[in-house]
């Protein structure tokens, strides 16, 4: 799955239009899914988790613990939901993606997905056949079916007992008692990528080269199907009729006959799209490149797409006020808020110095600092960034004012500088 960056598009009428959402990142969103019917976390590369609570018409950055990339998200209920990630990172939530706490897996391979069933049963799964699964909500986890030689990318569980995990060459196991885990014939090689059941027997899997599967007996049997020959990633079912399929080159394919026949959908890009997530008939939001996100008003006939955020790094943010902030990062990246960090918008800081820290003494006067000894200084909210003189070349790394004029930064090899002049 190459060329990955971040895009959301959401729904709000199955599928019939969809609107790009500003996810305030340039990054790679992988994975998206719903506790609720207003509540959706997307998460991706460097430790993003996003929250909406609208159905995906705004989306917020939350606290991450962790800067590795995450891969999946799932929820059990509107409160309890684990999110899981490269060196086997898994992070939990008990009030509905607002705060995330890292969990102990014992391994240090990637994982790539994971699903709760129900009575607090879920089900993680990664690199050369990891499975985890814990009985308490995620708060702990146990390992499974050690042995299993191939990577396994996507799991559905449609109760406590019963699971579908895939992978490559076709892979298909299932699980009919929580624990043990046999492979399926799924009478295709493909790559699988994405599976969703919407119930104990209906479900469908999609993967490269355009396969689609689809089972009415809880997996025991596959029925082929082929949309366009394009890299599929995942898919989700609405009902036993309509399901959304996504994948390579911004392709969203739509089934309401279910699976027979596949209509391509326009969405307004060329990008990888990684993650879809429906919640009833109406509401989905679909997760890929350059954190953006798309969202539908008329099943997916027409799509509008917005540029936002930034592939750089961010690393120091301050906020004057509970909406007013600015946050800077490498490569100069300098970035402003006015409405709590539900919008973002790029400022010209005229370097390519790698950015570690800002403050504003008020709503106008503002300094950041970074590599080779930059100060920069503004005192028109960012619309302007002059260069100071700092007479160092030492990597600034933090600032802090006590009123307007009087400011110290700190850097390596002991830098510290002081003005009296508001950074004058």
């Amino acid at each position: 799955m190459e060329g990955l960056s971040g895009i959301i598009l959401g729904t709000a009428d199955g599928g019939a239009t969809w609107m790009a959402q500003s996810s305030g990142t340039d990054g790679q969103l992988v994975a998206v899914a719903f506790s609720d019917s207003q509540t959706a976390v997307a998460v991706g590369e460097m430790g993003f988790i996003l929250r909406s609570t609208d159905a995906g018409a705004s989306w917020r950055f939350q606290g991450s613990p962790t800067g590795s990339t995450l891969n999946g998200v799932s929820f059990g209920d509107a409160n309890v939901g684990a999110v899981v990630g490269d060196s086997g990172m898994l992070l939990r939530t008990g009030d509905g993606g607002v705060t995330w706490t890292v969990q102990g897996t014992g391994t240090e391979n990637p994982l790539y997905a994971l699903a709760f069933g129900d009575l607090g049963t879920a089900t993680a799964v990664g690199y050369t056949g990891e499975i985890f699964r814990s009985e308490d909500a995620g708060l702990s986890w146990l390992p499974q079916a050690r042995g299993i030689l191939f990577s396994l990318n996507k799991v559905s569980l449609m109760d406590s007992s019963t699971g579908i995990a895939v992978g490559p060459s076709g892979v298909i196991l299932r699980t009919l008692d929580g624990q043990s885990w046999t492979r399926q014939s799924s009478g295709v090689t493909s790559t699988l990528n994405g599976v969703s059941f919407l119930d104990a027997n209906t479900g469908m899997v999609v993967g490269s080269s355009g396969t689609i599967l689809r089972t009415l007996d809880g997996g025991d049997t596959w029925t082929v199907h082929h949309g366009p020959t394009v890299f599929l990633t995942a898919v989700s079912l609405v009902d036993a009729s309509t399901a959304t399929a996504v994948g390579d080159r911004g392709t969203i394919l739509r089934t309401e006959d279910g699976g027979e026949t596949w209509m391509v959908q326009a969405s307004g890009t060329s990008n990888a799209l990684l993650g879809v997530s429906f919640v009833g008939a109406g509401d989905g939001t679909v997760v890929g490149m350059t954190g953006t996100i798309l969202r539908t008003t008329d099943g997916g006939a027409h799509w509008e797409q917005q540029d936002a955020g930034t592939i750089e790094a961010l690393e120091g943010v301050f906020f004057i006020s509970a909406n007013v902030g600015t946050v800077v990062g490498e490569n100069g990246a300098i970035f402003r808020t006015e409405n709590g960090g539900v919008q973002w918008k790029r400022q010209a800081g005229g370097t390519a110095s790698s950015l570690r820290d800002v403050f504003f003494v008020d709503r106008s006067t503002g300094i950041a600092v970074g590599s080779g000894g930059t100060i920069l200084r503004t005192t028109d909210a960012g619309a302007h960034w002059v260069m100071q003189n700092s007479r160092t070349d030492n990597w600034l790394a933090g600032v802090s004012f006590a009123d307007a004029n009087s400011g110290v930064v700190v850097g390596l090899g002991g830098t510290i500088l002081r003005t009296d002049t508001g950074g004058e």
